[in-house]
C-alpha cells in the first residue's frame, strides 16, 4: 500500500512555516471526553483517559528539539497551514486498513519521504522524530472521526491505540512492529499487547531507562519478549542537546557498524554486547539481560580479578574486531579502509576537544579525577604525593584535547571511550570449570577512534597479590584505577592472529601493519 497520487500531488509544494498549535482543533478534544461511549480501556480508567486527552491538546512547542526535528514543512489546506507529517499520518490513518498500516507502516511513510520531503533540508532521523511527534494526534483524529460516525467497533480500537500513548508515550505500537520484524524476521508477527514501565537503580545519567514487555503471536506461537530501552531525556532540553552526540555514536555502533561486520561474515566477533532490536528515535532497545541474571556493578566496590580479565577480553575482542572489519572491508573495496575516514562521524572523538561549548565538561572531568578519584585510589595519608598527583592531573586535563589524538605510531582500534567502569553488566555462574563471566556495555558511551581507551574500575589488592606471582600482572596499591592495572594484563588476552586467521585473507596488512597483532599489543 503507498499513498494515493492525489494526496501526494497535494504536497508537492510545501513551505516553511514556525510551528505553533493551529493544527490542533482543541473542540475535537472535547468533543471525544463529552460524546465517547464507553469502552474498554486496558489500563486506564475512563477519567484517567480523559485526562490524558485534554493534555494532549495542550502542545507545547517549547519543549520540541528543533535540532532533531529538523524544519517543520507545512501544507496549505482549507486555509490553514498544518505540518505536512502531521497530515500524512492521518492520511494513513484514516484510510489505510488497521493490520496493513502497522505492518507496513515503515515501507508506507518511507516511500512519502522519498517522494516528497528528501527533496526539502529534511533527514531521514528527523523525519522519523517528527513521525514519533505528530502520531499521537494523528491516532486521536482516527479516534475523533470514529466517535462521529458512532461505529462501536472503531472506537473501541481507536481509543485503545491513543490510551497506549497516554500510558506508554516512550514506545508506541508502530514501533513495537518494527521490533517484531527484526525478532521473527517477518512481517506476519502480531502483537498482543506490549508494556513500558521505567527501570530502576541503574547507572548511568544521560537518558531514561525503561523496562519493555512485548506479547506477540507468530503463527501458532504466543511468546513474551522482555528487552531494555536506552531512551534521551527530552524534559531536559540542555540535557538532550548535550547527550545526542554519544547517542548518535551508539546508533553508529548498532545500526551501521554491527550490521557490516554481519554482512562481511563476522558475526561471531560482535557478542560483545547485547543483541538491539531497534535503533532510532532517539532510543535504542535491547534484549534485557536482567531476565537471565545480569546486573550492572558498582563501581564504588573493587572488582574480582575475574571481572577484570573477562572485561579485558571483551576490551581485545572489541579491538581485534575493529581491526578485522577494517581488512575485511580493506580486501572487499581493493582500498585501505579505517574507521575514522570511512565512518567519520561515528568514530570522532566528542569528549576531549578544544571547543568553548564542552569547557564545563573539561573542568568536570579534572575535578572528578583530582578531587574524587585520586585521594580514593592513594588514601588521605598520601598528602604530598596527592598534591604532586593532582598539580599533573590538572595540567594534563588543560591540554587533554592535544594529549587524546589518533596515535601515528600503532595501530588505531574501535575503543568504548567511558572513563567508568560501571559501564558493563556482569553474570556470574558456576561451572565445573569455575566462574564464567560475561561484560556488555551499557549506558550512552563516547565511541572514538584512538590507540585504545579503557573503562576504569578498580582491583581489590587480595587478588593482585594471589595473581602477581602466575601472571604478567602488577602488584598495585588497593583500588588502583583500572587503566594502569588493564595496561599491565592485557598482554596475555590480546587476541592472537591464529584464533582470528579464519578471517583475514588479505595483503593490506603487510608493511607498517603486517601484524594485527601489533595494533593491539
Amino acid at each position: 500500500m503507498s499513498i494515493s497520487d492525489k494526496f501526494l500531488k497535494s504536497h508537492s509544494v510545501l513551505c516553511d512555516s514556525e510551528l505553533d498549535d493551529s493544527f490542533i482543533d482543541k473542540s475535537k478534544y472535547q468533543y471525544v471526553v463529552d460524546k465517547m461511549p464507553t469502552v474498554e480501556l486496558t489500563k486506564l480508567s475512563k477519567d484517567e483517559f480523559n485526562d490524558g486527552i485534554l493534555k494532549l491538546a495542550e502542545f507545547d512547542v517549547s519543549k520540541i528539539g528543533n535540532k532533531s526535528c529538523g524544519t517543520i514543512f507545512h501544507v496549505d489546506k482549507e486555509s490553514l497551514k498544518i505540518p505536512a507529517v502531521y497530515d500524512v499520518l492521518c492520511e494513513i490513518l484514516l484510510h489505510v486498513d488497521t493490520d496493513e498500516r502497522l505492518r507496513a507502516f515503515s515501507d508506507i511513510t518511507e516511500n512519502y519521504y522519498n517522494k516528497t520531503l528528501s527533496k526539502y533540508d529534511l533527514t531521514k532521523d528527523q523525519f522519523s522524530t517528527q513521525l514519533r511527534l505528530f502520531l499521537p494526534y494523528a491516532k486521536f483524529e482516527r479516534l475523533y472521526h470514529s466517535c462521529k460516525k458512532e461505529n462501536i467497533d472503531d472506537i473501541q480500537k481507536s481509543a485503545l491505540e491513543v490510551e497506549e500513548c497516554i500510558q506508554y508515550p516512550v514506545l508506541y505500537r508502530e514501533e513495537c512492529y518494527a521490533i517484531l520484524k527484526h525478532i521473527y524476521k517477518t512481517k506476519e508477527a502480531e502483537l498482543i499487547s506490549f508494556e513500558a514501565v521505567p527501570a530502576q537503580d541503574l547507572p548511568g545519567n544521560l537518558g531514561k531507562y525503561y523496562k519493555i514487555k512485548l506479547t506477540a503471536r507468530n503463527g501458532t506461537e504466543t511468546e513474551t519478549h522482555r528487552l531494555f530501552a536506552k531512551i534521551v531525556d527530552k524534559d531536559n532540553p540542555d540535557l538532550r542537546e548535550f547527550s545526542m552526540v554519544p547517542f548518535g555514536k551508539e546508533q553508529f555502533f548498532f545500526e551501521t557498524l554491527l550490521k557490516k561486520c554481519e554482512e562481511l561474515g563476522l558475526e561471531e566477533l560482535t557478542d560483545v554486547c547485547p543483541k538491539c532490536y531497534f535503533a532510532g528515535n532517539d532510543k535504542l532497545l535491547f534484549e534485557d539481560l536482567s531476565v537471565d541474571g545480569y546486573s550492572s556493578w558498582n563501581f564504588h566496590i573493587p572488582v574480582s580479578y575475574n571481572w577484570l580479565e573477562t572485561t579485558v577480553k571483551k576490551l581485545a575482542k572489541l579491538h581485534a574486531m575493529s581491526i578485522i572489519f577494517e581488512e575485511k572491508l580493506s580486501e572487499k573495496t581493493g582500498k585501505i579502509v579505517r574507521l575514522d575516514e570511512e565512518f567519520s562521524e561515528g568514530v570522532a572523538e566528542a569528549a576531549f576537544l578544544d571547543r568553548e561549548d564542552i569547557r564545563s565538561f573539561r573542568e568536570s572531568y579534572k575535578k572528578c579525577v583530582g578531587e574524587y578519584i585520586l585521594p580514593r585510589c592513594l588514601g588521605e595519608s598520601e598528602g604530598g604525593r596527592l598534591d604532586t598527583l593532582k598539580e599533573k592531573i590538572y595540567e594534563a586535563s588543560d591540554r587533554i584535547y592535544v594529549l587524546v589524538q589518533k596515535s601515528d605510531k600503532i595501530r588505531n582500534v574501535y575503543s568504548h571511550g567511558d572513563m567508568w567502569g560501571d559501564v558493563g553488566i556482569i553474570s556470574e555462574r558456576r561451572f565445573v570449570i569455575g566462574k564464567f563471566v560475561i561484560t556488555v556495555v551499557l549506558p550512552f558511551c563516547q565511541t572514538s577512534y584512538p590507540a585504545r581507551r579503557h573503562p576504569a574500575p578498580s582491583v581489590s589488592q587480595r587478588h593482585v597479590q594471589r595473581r602477581s606471582s602466575n601472571s604478567n600482572f602488577l602488584c598495585v596499591p588497593h583500588r588502583l584505577p583500572a587503566d594502569k592495572v588493564l595496561f599491565s594484563i592485557s598482554r596475555p588476552y590480546v587476541p592472537s592472529l591464529r584464533q582470528y586467521r579464519p578471517y583475514l585473507k588479505t595483503k593490506t596488512c603487510q608493511g607498517s601493519d603486517r601484524s594485527v597483532l601489533q595494533g593491539i599489543n
